[in-house]
């Protein structure tokens, strides 16, 4: 994220606080700064060398998404995100067809628990022998490559949309399924 970028990379250089260097006022030749930055230092994340279950966490709990035009359109907090408006063209249409307001949020828990179902064009399945069929139809459906994962520590694979037209889905760390076999 662009606005984590000074503070983590000040703080490679060995200043660790310049956001309350600026935000106290900052002098730099002749003149003084007084300014506020929404950035994190991320360079304890970004140079840890734990895993999935390492100490180390993301110093941004919150995410605030812009449209192009600069309007909130959704707020990430935690595990959670709550969706104002969203571009509803597919393909290239989402350049030229407006933003749709909503008239409440979308709430949507971004960790979902193992069992739990997933938003559009997402689906579970129990055992790899079910991959084939669920990939086709996600394909089916969305004309994208699916991106398929082990799903937390169950048995659950979860296969999501991942891009656009292409003759393979993908398998993390396993094989490439044909999305259309010769």
């Amino acid at each position: 994220m662009k606005q984590d970028m000074l503070p983590t990379l000040m703080a490679a250089v060995g200043v660790d606080d310049i956001k309350e260097q600026l935000l106290n006022g900052y002098t730099a030749g002749d003149t003084t700064y007084n300014v506020h930055i929404d950035g994190y230092n991320f360079l304890p994340y970004l140079t840890s060398l734990g895993g999935p279950d390492s100490e180390v966490v993301t110093p941004r709990e919150e995410f605030f998404y812009l449209t192009d035009g600069g309007f909130p359109s959704a707020l990430r907090f935690e595990d959670w995100k709550l969706v104002f408006s969203e571009m509803q063209g597919e393909g290239f249409d989402v350049w030229f067809d407006p933003y749709v307001n909503l008239r409440g949020p979308r709430i949507i828990n971004l960790v979902k628990p193992i069992s739990g179902r997933a938003s559009l064009n997402i689906h579970f399945v129990n055992s790899v022998e079910e991959l084939p069929q669920a990939v086709a139809e996600v394909q089916r459906v969305t004309n994208n490559t699916v991106l398929i994962e082990a799903y937390l520590p169950g048995r659950e694979f979860c296969i999501s949309v991942c891009g656009y037209i292409q003759q393979f889905a993908l398998l993390c760390g396993t094989v490439l399924i044909p999305l259309n076999p010769p």
